[in-house]
């Protein structure tokens, strides 16, 4: 509220001229003990007290015997209104409910804040005149995580005996943490499980080196039915069986891409790894001549612990099938042999045959057979058609006369024969 100016002591006098509604300026016959205004506030008069044109008027300051008013908003205040007055009406300097009621309310409602003149600098300059010390009493020591929780007592704040909890992202980093802060005692069983840790939340960055040593594993910590059986130590990658290094293990051999097991002084064949998406390569042909703009294009790739060949092959011009089409298969190239003999594998595979050149159109759809006769031979595969035709495979006139433009496509799957095997996993 702004502040009024106000004199004890004034005397009622008249109008030396008259006035009408909107006069802002006012000339009087005396001013003894008058307030001035201004500076001071502004203050109010009544003109013609008691009388039917009764106005409360509020002047903004005083000049000797001539009073301002600020503005016509400031004429008929205090519920009266702005009127006309004859030279010689009485003018007063008087209280009025406008002051009343401020006052009152200042004292009673609690929501006005009417002294924000006590918020400055020279009160509330430095930040010591609201730090413990005298005043707010010297804080004890922080309670440590764990403590029972307990309220503030006198002039020390809560602060130095009650127990913060821990946000998400409190302790994000290691610099937060002493030795031994979290022991084994500290973490319940199950407590950190698959739903608490990120994928790849735990990498070579997050791991100092030999942080998880043997010591640092419980028996049956790495179980048989879900990681590897117990006793088994840390997959061994080598180029070379490391025999030398412990008896019951498994190593990876870099150089035939294969998982395999070290049972005492034997080495154990377990499961090839599929290494890459498929390597091309060109078979040696024998029986057929695929001639000049012709075809003969194959692909090899691991699948699990088996081979998968695919392979297609077309008559340009010039082509020709002499007799039984032999095919070679990239058996040394994945290091399949020197795991177990040449003789012990196991085949399966099909093949089909299309007739687009001049003549009856005709496909054949065939099972393949290994070197004529069942015996490995990686040197020749055997097409046998679907009439039956066998013993000389496709060859000049099976399943059909060759010309040019015919092709036919071929699927071979092997695999170690190893089924019998106890230590065998797929």
């Amino acid at each position: 509220m702004p502040r009024r100016d106000y004199e004890g002591n004034a005397v009622p006098t008249t109008l030396t001229a008259p006035i009408n509604a909107t006069d802002l300026a006012i000339a009087i016959t005396a001013s003894g003990g008058w307030p001035s205004g201004g500076g001071n506030g502004k203050f109010f008069v009544t003109v013609d007290r008691g009388k039917s044109n009764e106005e409360r008027i509020l002047v903004s300051s005083r000049t000797g015997l001539n009073l301002t008013v600020a503005a016509i908003g400031d004429r008929g205040q205090d519920g009266t209104s702005a009127a006309s007055h004859t030279a010689g009406a009485t003018i007063e300097h008087t209280f009025s409910s406008v002051d009343a009621d401020e006052a009152n309310a200042h004292l009673f409602d609690t929501s006005r804040d009417d002294h924000t003149q006590y918020l400055n600098d020279a009160r509330h300059d430095v930040e010591a005149r609201h730090a413990f010390g005298a005043a707010l009493g010297t804080p004890g020591a922080p309670a440590a995580i764990g403590t029972a929780a307990a309220a503030g007592t006198g002039d020390d704040a809560a602060r130095e005996d009650h127990v913060h909890i821990i946000g998400a992202g409190a302790i994000n980093s290691a610099a937060m943490l002493g030795p031994d802060v979290v022991t084994q005692s500290a973490i319940a069983p199950n407590s950190v499980g698959n739903s608490e840790m990120a994928d790849l939340a735990v990498g070579t960055t997050e791991l100092i080196d030999n942080a998880v040593t043997a010591a640092k594993l419980a028996d049956l910590a790495i179980d048989d039915e879900n990681q590897f059986a117990p006793g088994i130590a840390p997959i061994i990658v080598s180029g070379t069986d490391p025999g030398a290094v412990g008896g019951n293990r498994l190593w990876f051999n870099t150089s035939k891409g294969a998982l395999l097991r070290r049972n005492g002084t034997n080495t154990e064949w377990h499961v090839w790894l599929d290494l890459s998406n498929g390597t091309d390569y060109t078979p040696a042909l024998t029986g057929i001549s695929i001639g000049t703009g012709g075809m003969n294009v194959a692909r090899y790739r691991r699948n699990g612990n088996m081979v998968v060949v695919d392979g297609v092959i077309k008559l340009g011009t010039g082509g020709n099938v002499t007799s039984a089409i032999g095919i070679t298969l990239p058996v040394q190239a994945i290091n399949m042999s020197g795991i177990y003999p040449d003789d012990n594998f196991y085949f399966h595979g099909y093949a089909r045959a299309t007739d687009v050149g001049p003549g009856t159109a005709y496909t054949g759809v065939g099972v393949i057979g290994v070197g004529g006769e069942g015996a490995f031979d990686p040197n020749k595969l055997t097409f046998i058609s679907s009439s039956g035709a066998s013993g000389g495979g496709w060859n000049t006139t099976l399943p059909f006369n060759w010309d040019i433009g015919d092709e036919f496509s071929w699927h071979v799957e092997y695999i170690p024969n190893v089924f019998s095997d106890a230590n065998y996993i797929v």
